[in-house]
């Protein structure tokens, strides 16, 4: 089972949870991040509780972020997705739902800059989504 990539992925979640020297230590277990006793016991219960969804390629990825390894806080997501929820990432409460910069960028052909240089300067709400307007720049 050692070759197989899940079991990877098993492997680092437990290193960067459980050992001081992993690169991402801080990040998970100096934030008090943990592995359930389950997982931690062997390869095999976390491949019991989470293959049967698993597909090469995907990451795992804890629904709340500053949650535990479990069965419960845990699935499959791609990069794309795992992206979208990190402790970093910025939500706002748009008219067309609450989503994070990136993904309201994406729907509405805003750029991320653009739009976080507007919520940076209080931008009203229903001003936040009108195009870019570069017919007063100053050009040299």
């Amino acid at each position: 089972m050692s070759k197989h990539p899940a079991y990877w992925v098993w492997r680092s979640m437990l290193d960067r949870c459980r050992l001081p020297t992993h690169q991402a230590w801080k990040n998970y277990g100096g934030r008090g991040i943990k592995v359930c006793q389950r997982w931690q016991e062997s390869f095999q219960n976390f491949w019991m509780d989470m293959g049967s969804s698993y597909v090469r390629g995907l990451t795992l990825e804890r629904k709340d972020v500053n949650g535990d390894y479990t069965p419960e806080n845990c699935v499959w997501a791609t990069y794309k997705s795992q992206s979208r929820n990190k402790r970093y990432n910025r939500v706002v409460a748009s008219l067309i739902g609450e989503m994070t910069v990136a993904e309201l960028s994406e729907k509405s052909g805003i750029g991320v800059t653009t739009l976080l240089y507007r919520l940076d300067h209080n931008c009203p709400i229903e001003r936040l989504l009108e195009p870019p307007d570069f017919t007063n720049r100053f050009m040299t």
